[in-house]
């Protein structure tokens, strides 16, 4: 049996595009990002740095 050496890429370009495109659509309400464990593993330091800039 040969190991896996599994990788996830994440491009924080598309989630923040993902973002902006669900606060636009939330009609004038506020809205936040939560990140929380680590963001699931993606680095929380980034992925808060990308969404809030």
């Amino acid at each position: 049996m040969q190991a896996s050496n599994p990788q996830l890429e994440i491009d924080l370009q598309a989630l923040c595009a993902n973002y902006r495109a669900m606060a636009a659509a939330a009609g004038g309400a506020d809205a936040s990002a939560v990140v929380k464990c680590d963001a699931y593993g993606l680095g929380a330091a980034a992925v808060a740095r990308a969404l809030y800039t």
